[in-house]
């Protein structure tokens, strides 16, 4: 009688072993990594450029949460750090663009704006922006058709139409204000009491 650890002959356990390590490769061989085709990395793409997305979306959110607290400064760093990552993005180009005009820098907004512009000429809400920035300048001949066309893109809105109809006065306050300018310029005439009396005769 076999004690139950004794060593068995060798037609006993060999085919255990090959039976094991058979077992074993096909266990490993189910670990391999699947080939990588193009329609796994486009997915992968996908998923990283959702994430991205997302992410961003978040980042615009808390810098227009900047905005509405009342912190510009913060806003704007925060814009630019997204335009940094995405600086195709024209959603967060188009707001730098309004902070920088609502901060007084006129030439940084200008220069968003066109830039935003550029590749969406009919969003009237930028050709709206662009003409205030210029109108603030004082180059009310080019804000002019910025206004107009934004009118005639939203002609429902009130705002757009509001804002071309306020240019009709631009002028007549021009006028004055050059004509007040002048006035003030020239010599003012002699009091009567100021003026020389004629020498006496004697």
């Amino acid at each position: 009688m076999s004690k139950p650890w004794s060593v068995q002959p060798a037609a006993v356990w060999l085919p255990v072993v090959c039976l094991l390590l058979g077992g074993c490769a096909g266990w490993k061989s189910n670990l391999v990594a699947p080939p990588v085709t193009p329609e796994r990395l486009e997915r992968k793409a996908d998923v990283v450029q959702a994430f991205e997305a997302r992410r961003d979306a978040a980042a615009l959110e808390a810098a227009l949460d900047r905005w509405r607290s009342g912190d510009a400064a913060g806003c704007e760093a925060r814009l630019r750090a997204i335009l940094q990552r995405r600086p195709d993005d024209l959603e967060v180009r188009l707001r730098l663009g309004e902070v920088l005009a609502a901060r007084g820098n006129a030439d940084g907004a200008e220069r968003e704006l066109r830039a935003v512009l550029e590749k969406q000429p009919e969003r009237a809400e930028v050709r709206h922006a662009l003409g205030l920035v210029l109108v603030a300048a004082g180059r009310v001949d080019e804000a002019r058709p910025q206004l107009a066309r934004a009118a005639e893109l939203e002609p429902e809105n009130e705002i757009y139409r509001a804002s071309l109809e306020s240019l009709a006065a631009v002028p007549i306050q021009a006028q004055a204000i050059a004509a007040t300018t002048a006035a003030a310029a020239e010599p003012a005439p002699d009091r009567p009491a100021e003026r020389a009396a004629p020498p006496r005769t004697p």
